[in-house]
């Protein structure tokens, strides 16, 4: 036993002595591969470690090897090689290559470069919320619970949060209380604007029946419209029953680009263990990281529900009125920048979302609140992490059933 310690100690530190004699350089094939990453000359062979994995080949297969120097020499380089009038692709592959390097700060430059050629590239995106993350990561492991950006200390004005159901008790990911199908269902509805022609609609022949003939209507004429118009016809003027009916199949477009970018945004920036993923977020509790589609919807009416007082006021996480007064944005940004302190988080990191008003990020989060069904939609529901049972709100009355609201022109 002694013996294999003692062997296995002394292949770790071989192993660490070649990775720090590895090079950056670019590596040539005879066989017409190209391999750019960490390389390690040996006698017989020479290898070259990609993003952690290494590749060993024979000297006699070699075409050609040069060393490139460092990560900031080639960052350099590539940067001058770059067209006149680079694309947000050119940038896009330069963040990838910086990411896979390790050189996060300069992969988040890139990525920003990229957004603001392109702010609805959603690889751009999702790099850069990647980016955003890892790095958190690593100042979180050099800083510990040490706050590394600065906090405005509490004053009068500090908000107060409310959520659903003011919540008073502490909250993890292990609760597994989401919203129910119905009530994912409902909020579909209300999320689904009229200039959204790509949402899916199921309606079973009975629903259609019933509906035709409360509203004495002609059979064969709604019988002609488009499955998604029956649905908007019903929705409009049917009964509160009737509208539960309407089952809405895939995402209307605002939850989609919710689900795909926003989300992952807001939970790299706010919903870690310490934070609003945790109990060391107040009453504001998110679901870190969904497992599910029921956890991503809760996590959505959450944040389109939750509120603050501030300064007197009552201003929204998410306002669909005023994109540029929700507080998911002030709360995002730099101290320093923002009109609204972020409240005090005690014994984890906090570093805010956004550098500035042109992160490309906070563009992305302001041009999708832009899309949001204004003004704010009834859900027909009422839903809180503390209470056991959800409770149903007053419906409206069947003559006057609730109108889908139209999205505001854009300004």
């Amino acid at each position: 036993m002694k013996r294999c310690w003692i062997v296995c100690v002394g292949l770790m530190t071989f192993w660490s002595a070649s990775m720090l004699l590895a090079k950056p350089g670019i590596v040539k094939t005879r066989d017409g591969r190209t391999l750019e990453g960490d390389v390690t000359e040996k006698t017989d062979v020479v290898i070259v470690t990609i993003r952690g994995i290494p590749t060993s080949i024979a000297r006699e297969n070699l075409e050609s090897m040069q060393y490139v120097g460092t990560i900031d020499e080639q960052y350099k380089r590539k940067l001058a090689e770059l067209p006149k009038i680079p694309t947000s692709r050119d940038h896009l592959d330069l963040a990838r290559w910086l990411f896979d390097s390790k050189a996060y700060e300069l992969a988040r430059t890139e990525a920003d470069a990229a957004l603001q050629l392109d702010a609805n590239n959603a690889e751009a995106q999702t790099l850069s919320t990647t980016i955003q993350g890892q790095l958190r990561l690593d100042r979180a492991k050099t800083t510990g619970a040490t706050p590394v950006s600065p906090v405005k200390p509490a004053t009068p004005g500090q908000p107060v949060i409310t959520t659903p159901g003011d919540a008073s008790t502490s909250h993890t990911a292990s609760m597994h209380k989401y919203l129910s199908l119905d009530e994912i269902n409902l909020l579909k509805q209300a999320e689904w604007s009229e200039t959204d022609t790509g949402v899916k609609t199921a309606l079973s022949p009975e629903a259609r029946k019933k509906y035709v003939t409360s509203v004495q209507g002609n059979v064969a004429a709604f019988s002609a419209l488009s499955p998604a118009d029956q649905a908007r016809q019903i929705l409009e003027n049917g009964t509160n029953d009737q509208r539960k009916e309407v089952k809405i199949v895939n995402d209307p477009a605002i939850l989609a680009e919710y689900k795909r970018t926003i989300q992952p945004m807001i939970l790299t920036g706010c919903a870690t263990a310490g934070c609003h993923g945790g109990t060391g977020g107040g009453k504001l509790f998110l679901y870190g990281t969904p497992e599910n589609d029921a956890a991503t919807y809760t996590n959505f009416y959450l944040l389109m529900k939750c509120s603050a007082q501030v300064g007197g006021a009552q201003r929204m996480m998410i306002d669909p009125e005023y994109p540029e007064k929700s507080l998911i944005v002030e709360f995002g940004l730099p101290s320093e920048l923002s009109k609204v302190s972020h409240p005090e988080v005690k014994g984890a990191v906090w570093r805010s979302m956004f550098r500035s008003p042109e992160d490309g990020q906070y563009k992305t989060l302001m041009r999708w609140m832009g899309k949001l069904v204004r003004p704010e939609p009834k859900y027909g529901f009422d839903f809180s992490l503390e209470d056991p049972v959800v409770k149903p709100t007053a419906t409206a009355p069947a003559s006057k059933p609730t109108p889908i609201r139209k999205p505001a022109p854009p300004k």
